[in-house]
């Protein structure tokens, strides 16, 4: 009687058919999910990097590669809000290695630097912004009231003419001046008064600046102003013509 070896192909059958199993599962697992991003942070500049108050400069933040989809966002800060701010955060979009954004000074009273991050899964960049103060500069337009002309063409406008009852007008020059939302505290010096008044619901409206007591009479106007940076002070003379020609 002959004996098959039936249990030896039984074992053979069973372990191809589990060897091909094994193969489809892995074939069939080819398509994996997608890994996470390996884009780093890898450097942080500014440009310029010294300003003068009030100015801007512009931040770079570059990753190794592309960011991941959805973008890559990268936190922000300063060292010193008081001298230079930034956005909480910053983008960069998917693909893209590099996004900017926009670092403002800040009115300073004097020079300062402030230091910039960013941090990205962990790593963090820096680079360091100087600011220098802004020079504060004053001035002011001098114009007659209504009841006062000047001759067109003739007088210049340190010259007018009419009677010796009428007034000046002096305004705050906002064009010529440190900006006005810098500025603690205006002072006007007028003619007649020995101490120069506070004026600061006034700096931007026009306010009586002198009179006259005869021909040839000159009144100096004093503006002082004080800033982040220093105080600043422009006088001008003006001269009454008293119905003279110019």
């Amino acid at each position: 009687m002959t004996i098959r070896p039936v249990g030896a192909r039984r074992l053979l059958t069973a372990a191809l058919l589990a060897a091909a199993a094994a193969t489809f599962v892995y074939c069939g697992s080819s398509t994996s999910p997608t890994q996470p991003s390996t884009a780093t942070l890898v450097s942080l500049s500014l440009t310029p990097s010294s300003v003068a108050a009030g100015n801007t400069s512009q931040g770079t933040v570059t990753l190794s590669t592309g960011a991941p989809a959805g973008g890559a966002t990268v936190a922000l800060s300063s060292s010193k809000a008081s001298v230079a701010t930034v956005p909480t955060t910053i983008v960069i979009p998917q693909g893209s290695a590099s996004a900017t954004f926009t670092v403002t000074a800040l009115s300073i009273a004097s020079a300062d630097s402030a230091t910039i991050s960013a941090t990205y899964l962990g790593a963090t960049q820096t680079a360091t912004l100087s600011v220098g103060a802004v020079a504060v500069h004053a001035d002011f337009v001098v114009t007659p009231d209504a009841d006062t002309t000047v001759s067109a063409g003739q007088c210049s406008a340190s010259q007018v003419t009419g009677t010796a009852t009428q007034k000046l007008l002096c305004t705050f020059d906002a064009s010529a001046s440190t900006p006005s939302g810098a500025i603690t505290e205006y002072r006007w010096g007028l003619p007649g008064t020995t101490v120069a008044q506070p004026s600061p619901l006034l700096k931007d409206q026009p306010i009586p600046c002198g009179g006259f007591s005869g021909a040839g009479t000159q009144k100096d106007i004093t503006l002082t102003i004080t800033a982040p940076g220093g105080t600043n002070s422009v006088t001008k003379s003006v001269t009454f013509l008293k119905g003279s020609p110019c």
